[in-house]
């Protein structure tokens, strides 16, 4: 009887010693530790969904969100890593009281989280095999997917099997760590790259388009066409409206020489409606782009003093998705009373 009660005492003791203490510091520390995993989980979730988005379609303008979710894995991150060592320290493979709440809240939210991931990689799946025009998207689906529900159940494993002092603790955290390096350096060599590099291109169609807006807005002004680009970018000069964006456009194209104008390709034309002018655009692209904008784009000033709208619609005939030379024959019409309304100045 002696040798069993002595057994019990002991092994008591050992289960009693394998609890963590719920000290204020070490509470805080498991609380951030699981809570930075869960953020890094997300962050990681919603940069891949953004870099597949990008990669699939083909596109490389608008990469600007990327920088801020980049930013939030490489700070997150190492944060996550931190707690988690420091935590690591006092945490004990068995929970109780205040420790154990933390850990079945965080439990449930992620679990619920990874079971949602999981549902979504099936819908995405099923979405892929359906006939539709567009595919792009279910992959897309389906790679944000996976990544949610890989990293939420890494961090569930983690919380759910601490196994103090094995080497699934660092194969889980090395895991993760991989996994948001993937996702980093994949948005980096990815979308952020192609957008570097085809920054001129980007250039180029932005100003093909805000040029022919400022054509109308020029003859609407004056009753003619500006004489050149230079006559063009001194109507921006003096105050009319462009956005800044299309401003540096407009200003690169005509540095590199990649956006040319002629005015006038054919007498202008004249009837109830108005005067209508003829002018051309030839832009040079250095890249193939299967995303760039083809076939028609209607860009307007607005009008602070009218609703009115250029009746004039450029039509920019041909394809553009071709690196090479591009000219595109356009017109607008003025009609007889543009005197009533006037661009509006910054």
């Amino acid at each position: 009887m002696k040798t069993t009660r002595t057994s019990s005492k002991k092994s008591t003791a050992k289960v009693a010693a394998d609890v963590q203490q719920n000290t204020p510091a070490v509470v805080i520390l498991q609380w951030l530790t699981y809570a930075f995993w869960g953020w890094a989980a997300l962050a990681m979730t919603i940069l891949s969904s953004i870099v597949a988005s990008f990669v699939i379609s083909g596109q490389s303008q608008g990469v600007e969100p990327l920088a801020y979710f980049i930013g939030a894995v490489v700070v997150i991150l190492p944060i996550a890593l931190v707690c988690d060592l420091i935590f690591s320290k006092n945490e004990r493979n068995h929970k109780a009281g205040v420790a154990l709440v933390i850990m079945v809240i965080h439990t449930v939210l992620y679990a619920l989280l990874a079971v949602a991931g999981l549902a979504s990689v099936v819908f995405a799946l099923i979405s892929m095999l359906l006939p539709t025009a567009d595919t792009t998207w279910p992959v897309v689906w389906l790679l944000t997917s996976l990544v949610a529900t890989v990293s939420y159940a890494l961090v569930l494993l983690r919380i759910i099997y601490p196994r103090v002092g094995t080497k699934l603790r660092l194969l889980v955290r090395t895991l993760l760590v991989l996994l948001a390096l993937t996702a980093v350096v994949w948005a980096i060599a990815g979308p952020i790259t192609q957008s570097i590099v085809r920054r001129d291109d980007n250039y180029t169609q932005a100003a093909a388009f805000s040029t022919t807006g400022l054509i109308s807005g020029y003859a609407y002004q004056e009753g003619t066409l500006p004489a050149s680009l230079d006559a063009v970018q001194a109507y921006v000069d003096e105050g009319y409206y462009v956005d800044n964006e299309s401003q540096l456009a407009i200003e690169q194209s005509i540095a590199n020489e990649t956006i040319t104008y002629k005015p006038n390709i054919q007498k202008p034309t004249e009837d109830a409606t108005g005067k209508t002018f003829y002018y051309e655009i030839c832009v040079v692209y250095q890249y193939d782009d299967p995303v760039r904008q083809e076939g028609s784009k209607d860009f307007y000033l607005d009008y602070t003093t009218s609703s009115e709208r250029d009746s004039a619609m450029p039509v920019l005939n041909g394809t553009s998705d071709k690196a090479g030379e591009h000219c595109y024959e356009l017109y607008v019409t003025v009609p007889d009373d543009n005197g009533v309304i006037e661009p509006a100045k910054r």
